[in-house]
């Protein structure tokens, strides 16, 4: 019974966040539209490279410009940067007293929340994705069996729960700093680079990728891609 209702109260918290994200309909036009930009930029980018290349790294050019898409969709799915943004803001205004009365686990609850996004983003930025591929004319032929389904999945949510700790750490930051916007800032850049985001690992010098698989942003984003 106890777990029973340790359930239904994130499932409530889950669908309140959901309730709330929902209602700010521009944010989520907004991330189509960044997506959109980025791959753009992408492919404008990659069509200048190609013209002397037919391969790069053993990608062809829809290979590569599939890979972006791909990686748009799967960095998407990782809205815990809500957990940094929502304690800072919570912290320095002072309302964040009241999680310390709920019956609750903070770090289960900011986790939780977070979670609404998520899905409202694998929604929308999955519609996205397949406009981009239909538009750009991209070959989809990607044979993935069920094993590599459920692998995929149980990845890309360790991966999820790992960045929502990250960000937990960085938020617990704003009890001692009155601004965590550059820890923000360095995560965010660094992190792009280290999960494939910006370009795909295998670009990277032969010793630097290899290494890379040692750390836990290369599953992050570039294995799952």
């Amino acid at each position: 019974m106890e777990m029973l209702a340790t359930i239904r109260k994130y499932l409530k918290i889950l669908t309140t966040s959901i309730k709330v994200f929902a209602a700010y309909k521009t944010n989520i036009f907004f991330n189509v539209l960044a997506m959109f930009v980025k791959v753009l930029f992408a492919f404008v980018l990659w069509s200048i490279i190609y013209e002397s290349h037919n391969t790069i790294a053993g990608y062809s050019f829809q290979q590569m410009i599939l890979y972006y898409i791909l990686c748009s969709f799967v960095m998407q799915l990782d809205k815990t940067e809500i957990i940094t943004n929502t304690m800072s803001e919570e912290i320095q205004n002072g309302k964040f007293a009241k999680y310390l009365i709920m019956p609750i686990k903070l770090e289960k609850y900011f986790f939780t929340y977070s979670l609404g996004a998520t899905v409202l983003n694998t929604l929308f930025i999955a519609v996205g994705c397949a406009c981009l591929v239909y538009l750009i004319q991209i070959d989809t032929s990607i044979s993935v069996t069920f094993s590599q389904s459920v692998i995929l999945f149980i990845i890309v949510l360790l991966g999820i729960i790992f960045m929502s700790k990250i960000n937990y750490l960085i938020g617990i930051l704003s009890m001692k700093y009155i601004d965590v916007t550059i820890f923000i800032l360095v995560k965010d850049n660094i992190f792009a680079l280290l999960k494939g985001e910006l370009i795909p690992l295998v670009l990277l010098p032969k010793s630097v990728f290899s290494a890379m698989k040692y750390f836990p942003f290369y599953y992050i984003g570039y294995y799952p891609v």
